[in-house]
């Protein structure tokens, strides 16, 4: 009797220990879930950050530090704050040129000579022609340009527009196929500013016969539109999108793309950049199509090819250039990189190139007289500055206070 109620003993021990070892286990997994689950919404989901900013009304939104914000996951040593106190340097410097001119502060004209004789003549900001499609990081972010006065077809811009912003002045961002443009629209006077050449101003018209935009994607909203703060954040969003896919990380490339399309839902580059993505990496073929719809709802013009498109965004950059008498030796030697890069095999390509050098001939001679009247180029430095056009050592700025001439008004507060 000793002996069986021993064993029976035995036997409730070991169903108490199997019980806790159980419990231990289903809390082991419990915890590898919650530590997976953290991981993910840190490295996979927007910056908490951003998602607080896109809430706040427009006018408190900072596109610099949203910027800097965006890039940090690439760079996530960057001094936020020290580049802001850059760029607001950059802005008084601005400043400074301002009230040393001879101009009135408030007109759009003045603002914009001002904005291009710091950007362009003092600091010598200029296009990277090694990196023409912006797929190095540096030409992708916002710190990049800073540090290195050179940049891409977005990031320039986004410079521009950031500097502008802490002026005061009513300059937006605008779309156009794979492009990114400035309008200054203060409701009286509008202009497109072509940062990539200098502040160059192009009309409406120029863009959409250049870039073949249809009058459908601009009804639509899809391109030629001033956006919002919110939508440029996405168009930065976007990117970085862009530069992931370059990696071919298409997981992050996939969260970017869809978050910059919540901000923007008008974006229809966007969709196509999904619907493709979700075809040839994802083989989800379901999701594809959907985003495919979205981009025929808003009028995507997807006739548009890639190898004629790629070579027409240079040709349009050495007709303008032409057109004044400047030199296009770079700009034709990197459309014979481009060309030799595509390694032309197919004739329906090859057929394509040889229509649009034709077109592109009949186009100049038809338009020579029409295209000058068409835009202007308020991009030479101010005559009247001093010879000493690299202004003073920062510490001797001079920095608006209270008392000075306000640029936005014109008048002394």
């Amino acid at each position: 009797m000793q002996n069986k109620s021993k064993f029976k003993q035995k036997i409730n021990n070991f169903q108490n220990v199997n019980k806790y070892q159980i419990k231990f286990n289903r809390l082991m997994i419990f915890a590898a879930f919650i530590f997976i689950t953290i991981i993910f919404l840190i490295f996979l989901t927007p910056n908490p950050q951003l998602n607080k900013t896109v809430k706040q009304p427009e006018k408190k939104i900072d596109l610099a530090k949203e910027a800097l914000l965006i890039a940090k996951e690439i760079f996530p040593d960057i001094n936020i704050n020290s580049y802001l106190a850059k760029l607001d340097r950059m802005a008084d410097e601005i400043r400074f040129i301002m009230m040393t001119g001879n101009g009135n502060l408030v007109d759009p004209e003045y603002r914009i000579r001002a904005i291009n004789t710091f950007f362009f003549y003092t600091q010598k900001y200029e296009y990277d022609h090694d990196d023409f499609f912006g797929r190095k990081p540096t030409n992708c972010f916002l710190n990049g340009i800073i540090d290195t006065k050179k940049g891409a077809c977005f990031i320039m811009p986004l410079l521009y527009l950031c500097i502008s912003d802490r002026l005061g002045f009513p300059i937006h961002g605008v779309n156009i196929p794979n492009h990114f443009i400035l309008r200054y629209d203060d409701g009286k006077y509008r202009a497109n500013i072509e940062v990539t050449f200098k502040g160059v101003i192009i009309t409406d018209e120029v863009y959409a016969e250049d870039f073949h935009i249809t009058d459908r994607e601009i009804k639509s909203g899809v391109f030629l539109k001033n956006l919002s703060k919110k939508e440029v954040i996405s168009d930065m969003i976007e990117v970085r999108g862009n530069y992931y896919s370059t990696i071919k990380d298409y997981d992050k490339a996939i969260r970017d793309w869809e978050r910059a399309a919540e901000l923007n839902p008008t974006n229809a580059e966007l969709f196509d950049n999904l619907a493709k993505v979700y075809n040839d990496y994802k083989k989800d073929k379901k999701t594809s199509t959907k985003y495919r719809v979205k981009c025929e709802e808003l009028g995507l013009n997807l006739s548009r090819h890639k190898t004629d498109y790629d070579l027409k965004y240079i040709e349009s950059f050495i007709r303008i250039a032409q057109s004044k008498g400047i030199n296009t030796s770079e700009l034709e030697a990197l459309r014979e990189k481009e060309l030799a890069k595509l390694q032309v095999s197919d004739k329906q390509t090859e057929t394509i190139l040889i229509d649009h050098e034709k077109e592109l001939q009949a186009l100049m001679k038809a338009n020579e007289m029409n295209r000058k009247n068409q835009w202007r180029l308020p991009n030479q430095p101010f005559q009247n500055q001093p010879s000493r056009i690299m202004l003073p050592p920062q510490p001797m700025l001079p920095r608006l206070n209270e008392k000075s001439i306000c640029p936005k008004c014109g008048k002394r507060h």
